[in-house]
């Protein structure tokens, strides 16, 4: 009887910590695996589909490298979409923006059903326009939790999370390895030239990855911050130091993951 009553406890006990740890497990099994190989990696990503993202597309060309654009389908002229089409052609990546922008976090957060209206219906028109949609960019760069189960069935990847300035002391890689809540670091503010290259320096260091971004070129993003960028990645990149890659490209080489495929 006593070992009756023992065996009893222990099944008990296994199965109140498979049962009470069950969320920890599902969160888990979302997870990616970092690459054994590293190597330092840097992304950029431009948003809004601006008109100002032609001067993009040449800058980045003269320097070897490409780039993704994060598109907002009601604020892309129609007239525009082959631009785009064109600029895919040519290795560039596209992400959805959303239809409408909306917030997805705060006072004026949208329903959980009109955001999967924004996530279902800005990638089927993205796709009927002809693009090879994976992505999603967060409208004002913060998403609460509760959106990203929808999120998920609809995106490979996507950038959920504000992670704002170069920091000082800079960190230097995002260490996120949740594909649906990847951060990006804004090249826009005032007096940060500096701390930019210190961020890239801390990224090569740690060999991490590293994802910018930015909106209108040249504005608030320069063009001698642009070229400063790009010139001190571009030694680095052809020596194989490090890859500078479209977002995709970036996570598909730097994680390794069941799910990218």
């Amino acid at each position: 009887m006593k070992n009756i009553l023992v065996l009893f406890m222990y099944f008990v006990l296994i199965g109140f910590h498979y049962g009470f740890n069950n969320k920890s497990i599902n969160k888990e099994k979302k997870k990616v695996i970092v690459s054994k190989i590293q190597k330092p990696t840097f992304t950029f990503i431009f948003d809004d589909g601006l008109t100002s993202d032609v001067n993009v597309v040449n800058k980045f060309k003269e320097y070897g490298f490409k780039c993704g654009f994060a598109i907002i389908i009601n604020t892309l002229a129609n007239d525009r979409i082959v631009e785009y089409l064109e600029y895919q052609k040519q290795g560039f990546e596209i992400l959805s923006h959303s239809i409408t922008h909306p917030y997805f976090q705060g006072n004026k957060e949208i329903s959980l059903s009109q955001a999967e209206y924004e996530f279902k219906n800005s990638l089927n028109t993205l796709t009927i326009w002809g693009f090879d949609v994976k992505g999603f960019v967060t409208p004002s760069s913060q998403m609460d939790d509760k959106y990203l189960p929808l999120l998920e069935k609809y995106y490979k990847y996507a950038y959920t999370v504000y992670y704002g300035q170069p920091q000082n002391p800079p960190v230097g890689h995002v260490t996120s390895r949740e594909l649906h809540i990847l951060k990006r670091l804004n090249l826009e503010g005032k007096d940060t030239d500096t701390m930019i290259m210190a961020e890239i320096d801390e990224c090569i260091t740690q060999n991490g990855i590293l994802h910018f971004y930015a909106h209108k070129y040249p504005d608030n993003l320069t063009e001698a911050r642009l070229v400063a960028i790009l010139e001190k990645l571009k030694p680095l990149s052809e020596s194989g130091v490090i890859d500078v890659l479209t977002p995709y490209e970036a996570i598909q080489k730097y994680y390794k993951h069941v799910d990218m495929h």
